[in-house]
């Protein structure tokens, strides 16, 4: 039986590193990290407009109107919000260099030289699970939504550091990647093939947070 469900939250995500040439999963080591110290993300659809084409006559009275189909392009800003500092998911995200301490553990980021010959943006693909409410309390046969975006850039955003506790801002945008499939990892119960993006509904519960980084395999 079919089930429409109300989303609530944004409970965990998980950042996987992307080749940015071919766009499947980086075969190195640790290549994703999972975070619950999210705050929000916004998407906002980027929307390339139909172009609208009037005839009028003489006195300025149409005599025939067309306007064409508007196209999504992609998400574009992507407005994400952070809790914690956790220096691996930002690695991944951004490409900023990982600091490590003497044991070999993340302890910071070093920002990238955008300007320098041959710089590449890197690509990571980003999901995310939300609660799935029935009602005044979460699904029993579907608890989770999932979002998917399949390949995405991103960049530190505005930092403001004052009495108050301190966000990490991160502002990005999606893009197409047909080497996702429907990922390495077979462990959300979504199979459908993907090369966009999706939102789903799903009974399988989110894996664990990481903090650090943890490696998958890269798939052929």
């Amino acid at each position: 039986m079919a089930e429409c469900l109300v989303i609530k939250g944004l409970c965990t995500m998980r950042a996987t590193r992307l080749d940015p040439v071919t766009g499947g999963v980086d075969g190195g080591p640790d290549n994703y990290s999972i975070t619950e110290s999210q705050i929000s993300m916004a998407l906002t659809a980027d929307i390339e407009a139909g172009t609208e084409s009037n005839q009028k006559n003489g006195c300025g009275v149409i005599q025939a109107s067309d306007a064409g189909e508007d196209i999504f392009k992609r998400w574009s800003p992507i407005a994400l919000s952070m809790a914690k500092f956790e220096p691996a998911f930002i690695e991944i995200l951004t490409g900023a260099e990982v600091a490590v301490d003497g044991g070999g553990e993340p302890v910071g980021v070093i920002g990238a030289n955008e300007l320098a010959t041959g710089f590449t943006r890197p690509l990571a693909a980003l999901e995310c699970w939300t609660k799935l409410f029935d009602g005044d309390a979460q699904s029993g046969t579907r608890p989770w939504g999932y979002i998917l975006l399949v390949a995405s850039q991103w960049r530190l955003g505005d930092m403001n550091f004052a009495e108050e506790f301190t966000p990490v801002l991160l502002s990005g945008k999606s893009r197409t990647n047909a080497s996702w499939s429907n990922g390495p990892y077979g462990d959300t119960g979504f199979d459908d093939v993907v090369e966009t993006w999706a939102i789903a509904m799903l009974e399988n519960d989110p894996p664990d947070a990481t903090c650090g980084y943890a490696t998958v395999a890269a798939t052929s």
